[in-house]
């Protein structure tokens, strides 16, 4: 039998669809075969991940509105229907009560199964961003979007990042951007099987042509569960393993990893030691978690989510218990237990594993609401105390958690890269990091002098590190720039530097390609008409800061501005 190939080119013996070349198809393409697994996938929390926004399911049947207070003193938000559609808005009033401004968005999305509760996203054009409310399920109220909470983020400005819509949609995001998507197929949005099962093209080809298998197992389609262990973990670890630091490889994004493969191809993955940690469990810390068991460490990795976890299925109440007392008891018996049978069958519902080793607790990083903990401890009341107390080490390193190992990568230049900017992105929260981000980086700036992302990061953290060292800073920063960095920071930081260096008119051209790259940056803009301010053109930096005022009318330093520029253009 010859080979499949696609496009002229032969497929690996493995799964055949693990190759670039193969096609998504769509999950309505895998219903018409899989219509029950299809049905009960859409009742999971992944089948849900997200949606179109509509007020019967944001608001519910009275389609109440609700206003809270923003982190900002005089600025509220608001949630509301009309005509059908549920909109977000922002007000902001001055001391005696008069609206200084006021702005409203239709929600596009939904992003969320709602068990936990749901944030939502709106679109500028094709960018999208995250609106400033989420509605909390286990409290059954609205509140301010992580973020927004602590004054981080502000207004409808946050940019919705590639990792969070790749892991919650099937919206593809634009080459070069940082959330520009493309508009997805009508009635696509939530995650759809080839997430875990990988593209279905040679597959849906082979079994309509009723072509046999060649082998005992249906290379055409990954199955997650005839995996080794580590790649069937990376199926999961692609949204569940957040880590502290996310390094995607050059030239890759999120989209291009494909199931059956190692997922450090794509992205490594790094942790801050759990020690160095603040108290409380975090959101996506369900793989971290499980590595801390014993469980796991005891099956030396056997044990993986999908050993509990049914993709297809999503278990619910006593049911639920149930359904994971039996995954317990294929490992355990149930007289290994210390408490004592009538205790047990005294809990609700009865003799529940998980309601004891597995206690929902609240989250750090999202308020209002609890996950299950996954580390599994072993006696009652065992998880609160075990918490992380948090605290400085002597000398910190990162923890490695995807595997350079199966990727050929380990030692490699490539690997010191991915170290090098894993190390950058952890020193803001972590100083205790900061002197070896400095060293790692210098030495990848060595090696990768045609790396975009390397040199940027070289000379934004030279800056703080070595003011003494500007000019050398500078130069990389230019470096990243000429190379093709489409990132705000480094941009913005050049520009301010070419400005103390007097040349604005250089910096002009930087701010003006940084605004076509992110025309919905608030940053980008006020750098712009603050560049066109000292060049003496205030004409053209009031015309930047309207156009800024017109999608981010909160943005207090822009009112402000405008009125300075606005005096200044009027005098002779």
């Amino acid at each position: 039998m010859c080979r499949p190939s696609v496009n002229g080119q032969d497929l690996p013996r493995e799964y055949l669809n693990t190759a670039p070349q193969v096609a998504y198809v769509g999950d309505t393409v895998c219903r018409a075969c899989h219509p029950a697994e299809f049905t009960r996938f859409k009742r999971t929390g992944m089948g849900r991940s997200m949606r179109p926004a509509s007020a019967a399911d944001e608001l519910g049947p009275s389609a109440a509105p609700a206003t809270l207070q923003a982190a900002v003193p005089g600025v509220s938000y608001g949630v509301y229907a009309r005509e059908g559609k549920v909109f977000q808005s922002e007000e902001g009033v001055d001391a005696k009560g008069r609206e200084i401004f006021s702005e409203a968005h239709e929600l596009a999305y939904s992003v969320g199964s709602g068990t936990h509760g749901r944030s939502y996203l709106i679109w500028h054009e094709e960018f999208l961003f995250v609106s400033p409310l989420s509605y909390y399920t286990s409290e059954n109220r609205w509140d301010l979007s992580p973020g927004h909470d602590t004054g981080l983020y502000r207004g409808f400005t946050r940019p919705a990042g590639e990792l969070c819509v790749y892991c919650h949609s099937s919206l593809q995001l634009v080459p070069g951007t940082s959330n520009q998507f493309r508009q997805p197929r009508p009635g696509a949005a939530a995650i759809e099987c080839e997430r875990c099962h990988g593209p279905g093209q040679i597959h849906v080809a082979q079994r309509s042509s009723g072509a046999p298998l060649a082998d005992a197992v249906d290379r055409s389609i990954v199955n997650p569960a005839k995996l080794d262990h580590s790649l069937r973990d990376d199926l999961c670890n692609q949204c569940h393993l957040a880590g502290d630091a996310r390094v995607p490889r050059p030239g890759t994004r999120y989209a291009d990893f494909r199931p059956g493969t190692p997922l450090d191809k794509v992205v490594a993955i790094f942790s801050v030691p759990t020690a160095m940690k603040g108290a409380g469990l975090q959101a996506l810390g369900h793989v971290d978690q499980l590595h801390l068991s014993r469980c796991w460490t005891a099956t030396e990795g056997r044990l993986g989510c999908i050993t509990c976890h049914d993709p297809h299925a999503e278990p619910q109440g006593n049911g639920a218990a149930a359904l994971y007392r039996q995954r317990c008891l294929t490992c355990h018996v149930s007289k290994s237990c210390s408490v004592a049978a009538a205790k047990r069958r005294q809990t609700q519902p009865p003799d529940n594993c998980i309601g004891c080793h597995m206690p929902r607790l609240p989250l750090a990083n999202i308020s209002h609401t609890a996950f299950t903990d996954h580390r599994i401890p072993r006696l009652e009341g065992a998880a609160r105390r075990s918490l992380p107390a948090g605290g400085p080490s002597g000398n910190p390193k990162l923890i490695r958690e995807t595997h350079p190992a199966r990727t050929g990568l380990e030692q490699s230049p490539e690997d010191l890269r991915a170290l090098a900017l894993a190390y950058v992105q952890v020193a803001g929260n972590y100083p205790a990091f900061a002197g070896e981000s400095l060293t790692l980086i210098e030495r990848a700036a060595r090696l990768f002098p045609r790396d975009a992302e390397v040199q940027a990061s070289y000379g934004l953290v030279l800056l703080v590190a070595r003011p003494g060292e500007r000019d050398v800073a500078e130069a990389a920063l230019q470096r990243a720039v000429d190379l093709g960095s489409s990132a705000v920071e480094p941009r913005l930081r050049l520009a301010g530097l070419l400005i103390e260096d007097g040349r604005p008119e250089v910096a002009v051209h930087i701010c003006q390609n940084t605004v076509e790259l992110n025309p919905y940056s608030p940053a980008a803009l006020l750098r712009l008409a603050r560049t066109y301010s000292v060049l003496g053109d205030h004409k053209k930096a009031v015309s930047t800061l309207e156009h800024l005022l017109g999608f981010d009318p909160g943005n207090e330093v822009a009112r402000r501005t405008v009125d300075i520029e606005r005096n200044a253009s009027a005098r002779p």
